[in-house]
Order: structure tokens, then C-alpha cells, then sequence
């Protein structure tokens, strides 16, 4: 010990503060571990909820009636996409979707099965929301449906 530390570590042995001094800081200490455990049990039942009220939607998009008119398929994918948006909000991403896309795309444990099939989609999404009247395709629906429910499930685990 230097020779500041002496001089305290006596004046607290002096003064009787020596045990308190010492329980106060363990009795901190465990504090602290106990709210970081506190904190991370809250967080995976925070996640568990999340992902369940996620999946929840997709279950809800897919039992919609198949009779609608193809609008409603536009609609699906806009739904679609905005729940994609909910779950790369979930893993801290930030800006528009394309840029959570991207900055997913970076993170080793998160990525994309198929980098190039969830962009489709996503162009086609955004040719729905920005083209007047856009008529998606029977088989681009299919296609980007297929591709936002593998994704979305496979990240929300």
C-alpha cells in the first residue's frame, strides 16, 4: 500500500469505521449484482413477450381470408414489412428499414438467410407504397410472403 492509502486504511482502523466501511461496500456490491439480475431476467421476459406478440401477428396476417382482391395482397406485404421493421428494432436497430437491413446484415449472429430475397421483398414493398395502383403478381406475393415469414420467424427464434 502507498503511503496514502495507509494514512486512510489507519484513520478508519482508528475510528471504528474499518468493518462498516467494508460491510457498506459489500452490501453495495451485492446490490448491484442482484439489479443486473433483476435487469436481465426482466429483458428475456421482455423478449419472450416480443417475439410472442410478433409471431402472434404473423399467425394473424396468414389466417386472413385468401377471397380478398389482390390489394389486400399489397396490403399483407406492407404488413409484412412494417413487422420486419418491429423486429430488427428488437436487435437496436436504427433509421429506415433498408438502413436496419443493412446494419442486421453486418452483425455476425443476426443475418439474413438470403441477403438478395429479403431485399426483394422489400423493393417490393416499396414499389407498393410509393407506385399509384401497383398490381403485385400472384407469384411476387407468394415469393415475398415465403421470404418475410422465414426471416421474421427465423430472427424472432
Amino acid at each position: 500500500m502507498s503511503g496514502i492509502e495507509l494514512i486512510f486504511f489507519n484513520f478508519l482502523k482508528e475510528k471504528g469505521f474499518i468493518v462498516p466501511f467494508f460491510w457498506s461496500v459489500g452490501v453495495f456490491i451485492i446490490f448491484l449484482l442482484l439489479y443486473k439480475l433483476y435487469k436481465s431476467i426482466q429483458a428475456v421476459i421482455l423478449s419472450f413477450q416480443i417475439k410472442k406478440k410478433l409471431a402472434s401477428q404473423i399467425r394473424n396476417l396468414l389466417k386472413k381470408n385468401k377471397s380478398y382482391p389482390y390489394s389486400f395482397n399489397n396490403q399483407k406485404i406492407l404488413e409484412y414489412d412494417k413487422i420486419l421493421d418491429k423486429v430488427l428494432r428488437f436487435y437496436q436497430c436504427t433509421g429506415s428499414t433498408g438502413k436496419k437491413m443493412k446494419q442486421i446484415q453486418n452483425n455476425k449472429n443476426f443475418r439474413f438467410l438470403s441477403r438478395n430475397d429479403i431485399w426483394f421483398a422489400h423493393k417490393l414493398r416499396n414499389k407498393i407504397a410509393h407506385e399509384i395502383q401497383y398490381k403485385i403478381s400472384d407469384a411476387d406475393f407468394k415469393k415475398a410472403e415465403n421470404i418475410y415469414i422465414k426471416e421474421i420467424l427465423r430472427l424472432i427464434g
